[in-house]
Protein backbone atom coordinates (compact mmCIF):
# COMPACT_ATOMS: atom_id res chain seq x y z
CA UNK A 1 0.00 0.00 0.00
CA UNK A 2 1.49 3.75 -0.88
CA UNK A 3 0.32 5.84 1.91
CA UNK A 4 1.65 9.73 0.80
CA UNK A 5 3.05 11.75 3.52
CA UNK A 6 -0.52 13.66 5.86
CA UNK A 7 0.34 17.17 5.07
CA UNK A 8 -2.21 19.76 4.07
CA UNK A 9 -2.38 19.62 0.23
CA UNK A 10 -2.61 23.19 -1.87
CA UNK A 11 -4.49 23.98 -4.64
CA UNK A 12 -5.33 26.73 -6.87
CA UNK A 13 -8.28 27.53 -8.67
CA UNK A 14 -10.25 30.49 -8.66
CA UNK A 15 -13.78 30.44 -8.03
CA UNK A 16 -16.16 33.37 -8.95
CA UNK A 17 -18.55 34.43 -5.69
CA UNK A 18 -20.52 37.25 -7.13
CA UNK A 19 -23.09 34.77 -8.49
CA UNK A 20 -23.92 33.17 -5.45
CA UNK A 21 -25.12 36.15 -3.14
CA UNK A 22 -28.56 36.54 -4.52
CA UNK A 23 -29.56 33.01 -4.65
CA UNK A 24 -32.78 31.64 -3.63
CA UNK A 25 -33.17 28.74 -1.36
CA UNK A 26 -33.64 25.12 -3.75
CA UNK A 27 -35.54 21.97 -2.93
CA UNK A 28 -34.61 18.54 -3.81
CA UNK A 29 -36.21 16.88 -6.64
CA UNK A 30 -35.85 16.37 -10.77
CA UNK A 31 -36.21 19.07 -13.55
CA UNK A 32 -35.69 19.80 -17.04
CA UNK A 33 -32.58 21.38 -17.05
CA UNK A 34 -29.33 20.56 -19.08
CA UNK A 35 -27.02 18.67 -17.75
CA UNK A 36 -24.90 21.10 -15.97
CA UNK A 37 -22.04 18.93 -15.52
CA UNK A 38 -20.88 18.90 -19.39
CA UNK A 39 -20.36 22.56 -19.30
CA UNK A 40 -17.45 22.23 -17.43
CA UNK A 41 -16.18 18.84 -18.21
CA UNK A 42 -16.26 16.27 -21.22
CA UNK A 43 -16.61 13.73 -18.70
CA UNK A 44 -16.42 13.19 -14.90
CA UNK A 45 -15.70 9.25 -14.99
CA UNK A 46 -11.23 10.26 -14.54
CA UNK A 47 -8.36 9.31 -16.68
CA UNK A 48 -8.79 6.16 -18.77
CA UNK A 49 -5.67 5.34 -19.75
CA UNK A 50 -3.93 2.80 -22.67
CA UNK A 51 -3.43 -0.05 -20.95
CA UNK A 52 -3.59 -3.89 -21.52
CA UNK A 53 -5.79 -4.65 -18.30
CA UNK A 54 -9.29 -5.96 -18.96
CA UNK A 55 -10.60 -3.08 -16.62
CA UNK A 56 -9.95 -0.34 -15.03
CA UNK A 57 -11.11 1.57 -11.77
CA UNK A 58 -10.52 4.92 -10.10
CA UNK A 59 -11.40 6.97 -6.99
CA UNK A 60 -10.97 10.39 -5.33
CA UNK A 61 -12.13 12.32 -2.18
CA UNK A 62 -12.84 15.88 -4.35
CA UNK A 63 -12.63 17.17 -7.32
CA UNK A 64 -12.48 21.01 -8.40
CA UNK A 65 -12.65 21.31 -12.02
CA UNK A 66 -12.55 24.76 -14.08
CA UNK A 67 -14.33 25.32 -17.64
CA UNK A 68 -12.31 23.63 -20.36
CA UNK A 69 -10.01 22.25 -18.32
CA UNK A 70 -8.23 25.67 -16.79
CA UNK A 71 -7.79 24.34 -13.73
CA UNK A 72 -8.24 20.65 -12.34
CA UNK A 73 -7.59 20.16 -8.50
CA UNK A 74 -7.88 16.21 -6.95
CA UNK A 75 -7.66 14.91 -3.56
CA UNK A 76 -6.79 11.47 -2.96
CA UNK A 77 -6.99 10.27 -6.20
CA UNK A 78 -6.31 6.52 -7.12
CA UNK A 79 -6.48 4.62 -10.47
CA UNK A 80 -5.97 0.65 -11.02
CA UNK A 81 -3.66 0.44 -13.52
CA UNK A 82 -1.44 2.89 -11.53
CA UNK A 83 -0.07 5.59 -13.39
CA UNK A 84 2.93 8.12 -12.92
CA UNK A 85 1.72 9.99 -10.12
CA UNK A 86 -1.34 8.33 -9.46
CA UNK A 87 -1.11 5.61 -6.64
CA UNK A 88 -3.66 2.48 -6.26
CA UNK A 89 -4.32 3.05 -2.42
CA UNK A 90 -4.43 6.88 -0.79
CA UNK A 91 -4.46 6.84 2.91
CA UNK A 92 -3.88 10.16 4.88
CA UNK A 93 -5.11 11.63 7.58
CA UNK A 94 -5.31 15.13 6.61
CA UNK A 95 -5.88 17.14 10.03
CA UNK A 96 -6.39 20.00 9.39
CA UNK A 97 -7.14 22.97 6.31
CA UNK A 98 -6.80 22.18 2.81
CA UNK A 99 -4.49 25.15 2.23
CA UNK A 100 -5.84 27.07 -1.69
CA UNK A 101 -2.79 28.38 -3.37
CA UNK A 102 -2.57 31.59 -3.92
CA UNK A 103 -5.16 34.36 -3.48
CA UNK A 104 -8.32 31.90 -3.75
CA UNK A 105 -11.23 33.17 -1.98
CA UNK A 106 -12.45 29.59 -0.62
CA UNK A 107 -11.03 27.10 2.32
CA UNK A 108 -11.50 23.27 2.77
CA UNK A 109 -11.41 21.37 5.29
CA UNK A 110 -10.32 17.62 4.62
CA UNK A 111 -9.80 14.37 7.52
CA UNK A 112 -9.62 10.75 7.40
CA UNK A 113 -9.11 10.31 3.66
CA UNK A 114 -9.08 6.45 2.05
CA UNK A 115 -9.19 5.94 -1.61
CA UNK A 116 -8.97 2.30 -3.47
CA UNK A 117 -8.90 0.71 -7.12
CA UNK A 118 -8.25 -2.31 -6.96
CA UNK A 119 -8.77 -5.78 -8.72
CA UNK A 120 -10.53 -8.69 -7.49
CA UNK A 121 -7.74 -11.11 -6.06
CA UNK A 122 -6.93 -13.78 -8.41
CA UNK A 123 -9.52 -11.95 -11.32
CA UNK A 124 -8.12 -8.71 -12.84
CA UNK A 125 -12.03 -8.82 -14.87
CA UNK A 126 -12.99 -8.02 -11.44
CA UNK A 127 -12.55 -4.33 -10.36
CA UNK A 128 -13.39 -1.65 -7.01
CA UNK A 129 -13.11 1.83 -6.69
CA UNK A 130 -14.04 3.08 -3.34
CA UNK A 131 -13.67 6.48 -0.98
CA UNK A 132 -14.48 7.45 2.54
CA UNK A 133 -13.82 11.14 4.11
CA UNK A 134 -14.32 10.98 7.56
CA UNK A 135 -14.88 15.27 7.34
CA UNK A 136 -15.40 17.12 4.35
CA UNK A 137 -16.06 21.20 5.16
CA UNK A 138 -15.97 23.89 1.89
CA UNK A 139 -16.27 27.58 1.78
CA UNK A 140 -17.12 30.17 -0.17
CA UNK A 141 -15.76 32.73 0.30
CA UNK A 142 -13.52 31.57 2.75
CA UNK A 143 -14.36 32.71 6.34
CA UNK A 144 -12.58 35.10 8.55
CA UNK A 145 -11.43 33.00 11.74
CA UNK A 146 -13.77 34.57 14.31
CA UNK A 147 -16.72 33.89 12.00
CA UNK A 148 -16.23 30.20 11.55
CA UNK A 149 -19.15 28.41 13.35
CA UNK A 150 -18.90 25.23 15.86
CA UNK A 151 -19.34 21.71 15.75
CA UNK A 152 -22.92 21.27 14.51
CA UNK A 153 -23.67 25.08 13.16
CA UNK A 154 -24.54 25.93 9.72
CA UNK A 155 -22.04 27.02 7.62
CA UNK A 156 -22.20 30.72 6.99
CA UNK A 157 -20.51 31.25 4.04
CA UNK A 158 -22.65 32.79 0.59
CA UNK A 159 -21.92 29.19 -0.16
CA UNK A 160 -21.13 26.38 2.12
CA UNK A 161 -20.63 22.27 2.34
CA UNK A 162 -20.36 19.89 5.29
CA UNK A 163 -20.18 16.40 5.22
CA UNK A 164 -19.46 13.60 7.75
CA UNK A 165 -18.97 9.76 6.91
CA UNK A 166 -18.72 10.08 3.26
CA UNK A 167 -18.85 7.00 1.31
CA UNK A 168 -18.72 5.94 -2.07
CA UNK A 169 -18.23 2.35 -3.83
CA UNK A 170 -18.43 1.20 -7.50
CA UNK A 171 -17.48 -2.50 -8.53
CA UNK A 172 -17.29 -4.24 -12.33
CA UNK A 173 -18.03 -7.52 -12.29
CA UNK A 174 -17.88 -9.85 -15.79
CA UNK A 175 -21.44 -10.12 -17.29
CA UNK A 176 -23.09 -7.65 -15.04
CA UNK A 177 -23.60 -3.65 -14.72
CA UNK A 178 -22.07 -1.74 -13.02
CA UNK A 179 -22.40 -1.48 -8.98
CA UNK A 180 -22.69 1.87 -7.79
CA UNK A 181 -23.56 3.46 -4.01
CA UNK A 182 -22.54 6.19 -1.84
CA UNK A 183 -23.83 7.89 1.45
CA UNK A 184 -23.35 10.58 3.79
CA UNK A 185 -23.88 10.26 7.27
CA UNK A 186 -24.49 13.87 8.47
CA UNK A 187 -24.39 17.29 6.71
CA UNK A 188 -25.90 19.65 4.69
CA UNK A 189 -25.33 22.40 1.97
CA UNK A 190 -25.90 26.22 3.09
CA UNK A 191 -26.43 29.52 1.19
CA UNK A 192 -25.88 32.55 3.27
CA UNK A 193 -26.19 31.02 6.02
CA UNK A 194 -29.67 29.01 5.41
CA UNK A 195 -29.57 25.05 4.80
CA UNK A 196 -30.68 24.24 1.71
CA UNK A 197 -30.15 20.43 1.82
CA UNK A 198 -29.60 18.18 4.25
CA UNK A 199 -28.09 14.66 4.43
CA UNK A 200 -28.82 11.79 6.75
CA UNK A 201 -27.22 8.51 5.02
CA UNK A 202 -28.33 7.41 1.63
CA UNK A 203 -30.26 9.18 -1.04
CA UNK A 204 -32.26 8.17 -3.97
CA UNK A 205 -29.64 7.93 -7.13
CA UNK A 206 -29.47 11.27 -8.98
CA UNK A 207 -31.44 13.28 -6.32
CA UNK A 208 -31.30 16.97 -7.71
CA UNK A 209 -30.76 20.07 -5.99
CA UNK A 210 -31.62 23.49 -7.96
CA UNK A 211 -30.71 27.12 -6.24
CA UNK A 212 -33.03 29.04 -7.16
CA UNK A 213 -36.08 26.48 -7.34
CA UNK A 214 -38.10 28.05 -10.03
CA UNK A 215 -37.75 26.58 -13.01
CA UNK A 216 -38.37 30.01 -14.62
CA UNK A 217 -35.26 31.22 -13.64
CA UNK A 218 -31.76 30.52 -14.41
CA UNK A 219 -30.11 28.09 -12.22
CA UNK A 220 -26.99 29.61 -10.43
CA UNK A 221 -26.04 26.27 -8.46
CA UNK A 222 -27.16 22.64 -9.19
CA UNK A 223 -26.23 19.47 -7.44
CA UNK A 224 -26.50 15.77 -7.52
CA UNK A 225 -26.47 14.10 -4.69
CA UNK A 226 -25.99 10.11 -5.01
CA UNK A 227 -25.39 10.55 -8.99
CA UNK A 228 -25.18 7.24 -10.60
CA UNK A 229 -23.75 7.52 -14.32
CA UNK A 230 -23.43 4.25 -16.85
CA UNK A 231 -20.63 5.20 -19.84
CA UNK A 232 -19.39 3.92 -22.70
CA UNK A 233 -15.90 1.84 -22.80
CA UNK A 234 -14.04 5.49 -22.79
CA UNK A 235 -16.15 6.38 -19.54
CA UNK A 236 -18.56 8.83 -21.60
CA UNK A 237 -21.62 9.19 -19.92
CA UNK A 238 -24.79 7.24 -22.21
CA UNK A 239 -27.02 9.82 -23.05
CA UNK A 240 -30.53 9.53 -23.92
CA UNK A 241 -31.71 11.17 -27.26
CA UNK A 242 -33.40 14.05 -25.08
CA UNK A 243 -30.01 14.82 -23.53
CA UNK A 244 -29.57 13.49 -19.94
CA UNK A 245 -27.48 10.83 -18.54
CA UNK A 246 -28.90 7.43 -17.69
CA UNK A 247 -27.55 4.34 -15.95
CA UNK A 248 -27.81 1.39 -17.75
CA UNK A 249 -28.14 -2.36 -17.36
CA UNK A 250 -25.26 -2.75 -20.64
CA UNK A 251 -23.19 -0.13 -19.29
CA UNK A 252 -19.58 -1.14 -19.42
CA UNK A 253 -18.95 1.15 -17.05
CA UNK A 254 -19.81 3.61 -14.64
CA UNK A 255 -19.59 6.29 -11.57
CA UNK A 256 -20.71 7.16 -8.46
CA UNK A 257 -20.61 10.36 -7.01
CA UNK A 258 -21.77 11.03 -2.95
CA UNK A 259 -22.08 14.96 -4.42
CA UNK A 260 -21.84 16.18 -7.18
CA UNK A 261 -22.52 20.25 -7.58
CA UNK A 262 -21.64 22.72 -10.73
CA UNK A 263 -21.53 26.76 -9.24
CA UNK A 264 -22.91 28.58 -12.94
CA UNK A 265 -21.91 31.74 -13.83
CA UNK A 266 -19.17 33.19 -16.39
CA UNK A 267 -16.34 30.33 -15.63
CA UNK A 268 -18.73 27.36 -14.14
CA UNK A 269 -17.05 25.12 -11.44
CA UNK A 270 -17.44 21.59 -11.14
CA UNK A 271 -16.99 19.95 -7.73
CA UNK A 272 -17.25 16.01 -7.37
CA UNK A 273 -17.04 14.90 -3.82
CA UNK A 274 -16.72 10.66 -2.98
CA UNK A 275 -15.94 9.77 -6.56
CA UNK A 276 -15.82 6.12 -7.27
CA UNK A 277 -15.52 4.67 -10.96
CA UNK A 278 -14.83 1.64 -12.95
CA UNK A 279 -14.80 0.41 -16.14
CA UNK A 280 -13.97 -2.95 -18.33
CA UNK A 281 -12.36 -2.58 -22.41
CA UNK A 282 -15.24 -4.60 -23.75
CA UNK A 283 -17.65 -7.33 -24.03
CA UNK A 284 -15.24 -9.71 -24.76
CA UNK A 285 -14.54 -12.93 -23.35
CA UNK A 286 -16.28 -13.16 -19.74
Amino acid sequence: MRRPPSRPLRLALALPVALLCAAAPATAGTGADPDPHQAASPHNWGTVIGTSEPAQATAWAMRALGRHGTADARIGETHHPTYPGVPDDYQAALQGPVEPGGDVPWFDHIEGVRTAAEPADGDHRTVTASVSVTEMEFGLPKYKAPDKPGPGATQRSAFGVLLHDVEARATSKPGAPPALSSSVATGHLAMAGKRIHSFDGSAAANTGVRVPKDPKLPPQLLATVNEQIGTDGQGHPNVTAAGGDITDKHALGGYVNALHLTILGPEPVDLTIGHAAVLRAGDGPR
